[in-house]
């Protein structure tokens, strides 16, 4: 069981993501309660981080294919450092995975 972070946490995780001196490697947020906010707040963390290796966000299912985009769009950048990416059991739907698949 998670933490119930929702949105507010995940302004927070996005301020430390964007930390240049940041050793964080490893982000494990199963069910949250993130919804399509949070996942877009933490895209934008995740667009200006370089030391994350994997991240975990299974078992939010308030994120939808909105949210789903704004993750996937950072998996596109040449300058993402993401080698894991768990969504199990986040609940997509076929848009959504379309998405993570045209993103890789």
């Amino acid at each position: 069981m998670g933490n119930d972070i929702g949105s507010s946490g995940c302004t927070s995780l996005a301020s430390l993501l964007k930390i240049p001196t940041s050793e964080l490697r490893s982000l494990k947020l199963f069910s949250n309660s993130i919804d399509d906010e949070g996942a877009a707040v933490l895209a934008d963390g995740l667009a200006e981080n370089n030391t994350l290796k994997c991240l975990h966000l299974g078992r939010n299912t308030e994120i939808t294919e909105t949210g789903w985009r704004a993750i996937f769009a950072v998996l596109q950048s040449s300058s993402c450092t993401l080698e894991e990416l768990d969504l199990s059991e986040g609940g997509l739907d076929n848009d959504a995975v379309v998405s993570l698949v045209n993103s890789l």
